[in-house]
């Protein structure tokens, strides 16, 4: 193999997918869960892909982050709009102090209004 063949090999290499097991899910306690049948159930629960091949049960590392982070995801959807993903960088780098900062510049909530006539009277 020459030079340029395994400069190739090792950018193949680098580019796989990465593997989490769900025996580490467990021996971490990424999920707060201690045994693999809770574990299986959440992935089942939040559509990540459970493979099996020789060396083991895995998820896909990204389906089960993306999994794992949607509730805060979508929360900062409803939260900053089109400009989620800054602030989900900021989470994702434990740089949420930042948000603050730039707090000014995100929109305000819109107050209730009311419709009725006698309840617009006591607003003005």
């Amino acid at each position: 193999m020459n030079s340029n063949e395994n400069v190739e090999f090792n950018n193949a290499h680098s580019s796989r997918v990465k593997r989490l097991y769900l025996t580490s899910i467990v021996e971490e306690n990424i999920l707060n869960r201690r045994d693999l049948r809770s574990i299986r159930k959440w992935c089942t629960k939040n559509n990540v892909d459970i493979i099996k091949d020789i060396t083991g049960e895995f998820v896909i590392q990204q389906d089960f982050d993306l999994a794992y982070n949607s509730p805060i995801i979508k929360k900062l959807m409803g939260q900053y709009g089109p400009e989620w993903q800054s602030y989900y960088q900021y989470y994702l780098t434990d740089e949420v102090y930042k948000i603050v900062e730039i707090g000014t510049s995100r929109t305000e909530k819109v107050r209730y209004v009311p419709k009725g006539s006698i309840a617009m009277q006591h607003i003005k």
